[in-house]
């Protein structure tokens, strides 16, 4: 398990903006904590990660090898407090993968783009106050696959790096990168 946090208040002396009642204070986090895993299947592992949900406070997390058939099937008390992303491998003869990502339900969140068999990626785009922040969690390609879908995937990161930049947008990847 991965824990970062970033600091979103680029003004450490927290400006006040003047509406027309007066000044009043941004709202900012001095703290953003986000959390990825590759869970090599989450549902037998349900109280361990609410567990770590809740003592770390997390506001953006990121799971790789969910290993659900379809959408929907992960659910806990706790996780009703996140907006719940997931992408789930079609193809029959492939098993496992799949991804998740949630978003604390305190923050407004949208999901913007996603993969498929051949290009594990998964894309939201988070509105913090201030800032929008695009979250990517992709499972990367093996070894032993063929060259073009390698490159599709890294295109799809490529392409994130420059929707993040025209959106002026901050930027997390998270992802097995084997």
């Amino acid at each position: 398990i991965q824990q970062e946090q970033i600091g979103l208040n680029k003004e450490k002396d927290r400006k006040r903006k003047q509406n027309r009642r007066g000044f009043k204070r941004k709202e900012s986090y001095e703290n953003f904590t986000f959390l990825g895993v590759n869970a090599a299947g989450l549902a037998s592992k349900l109280d361990t990660f609410d567990h770590t949900l809740k003592s770390t406070k997390t506001k953006i997390f990121f799971v790789q090898e969910v290993k659900q058939q379809s959408t929907g099937n992960i659910n806990t008390e706790y996780l009703k407090n996140y907006h719940l992303f997931e992408l789930v491998r079609k193809e029959e003869r492939v098993s496992g993968g799949g991804l998740m990502i949630g978003v604390d339900r305190e923050f407004q969140a949208l999901q913007v783009r996603k993969g498929d068999n051949e290009v594990e990626c998964l894309s939201v785009v988070v509105s913090v106050p201030g800032v929008d922040i695009r979250a990517v969690c992709g499972y990367g390609p093996q070894r032993r696959d063929s060259a073009r879908r390698k490159s599709l995937f890294w295109d799809y990161l490529d392409k994130e790096v420059q929707l993040a930049e025209a959106n002026n947008q901050l930027l997390i990847i998270q992802m097995d990168s084997n």
